[in-house]
């Protein structure tokens, strides 16, 4: 494991975020008996607008209660404002890891990100309506954010050193 995707992945749980690690996006290939992998995100997470942690309330009387406070530089002021369910694809870079993921950085003129993104929307859930997920795929690909009437989702890193990325939104570092 490395430590600087479990302290992101802290990091953001601490915050409300639920957290999947490693999420390998699949590409199948109809002439290979196997499903490669296309590319793979270090974290993503999910932040549903009325997530609160209070530990210790309603329990035992005796029950130790404590306070978690959240960080305001991770919330999306936005999707609170709106009460939007908040979606974070984080890429974690440290020490001598290789550049930013070529799904977010590179050009794209055979659509194979966009493909990736798409999958990446998909399995999230936030939108059945395959226009909609192509929409939100191409809006993160150009601009790293995206918000709709119901969702706000963002590409954001976190680097030790600093990273050549044109990133634009949140950055936790």
């Amino acid at each position: 494991m490395d430590p600087y995707e479990d302290f992101i992945r802290w990091y953001l749980r601490f915050n409300g975020f639920l957290t999947v690690e490693n999420f390998i996006i699949h590409e199948p290939d109809p002439l290979r008996p196997i499903v490669p992998a296309g590319t793979e995100t270090d974290t993503l997470a999910v932040r549903f607008p009325h997530s609160k942690e209070i530990p210790g309330e309603g329990g035992a009387p005796n029950a130790l209660t404590f306070r978690i406070s959240n960080d305001d530089k991770v919330f999306d002021d936005e999707a609170i404002a709106k009460g939007l369910t908040d979606f974070v694809i984080a890429e974690v870079k440290s020490g001598q890891n290789k550049g930013l993921n070529k799904t977010w950085t590179d050009p794209d003129p055979d659509g194979r990100y966009l493909d990736q993104v798409e999958y990446l929307v998909r399995w999230l859930g936030a939108s059945g309506d395959e226009p909609t997920i192509s929409e939100i795929a191409r809006c993160l690909r150009r601009d790293y954010r995206c918000v709709t009437d119901s969702t706000s989702f963002d590409w954001c890193i976190s680097a030790t050193h600093p990273t050549s990325s044109r990133q634009r939104r949140r950055s936790v570092s």
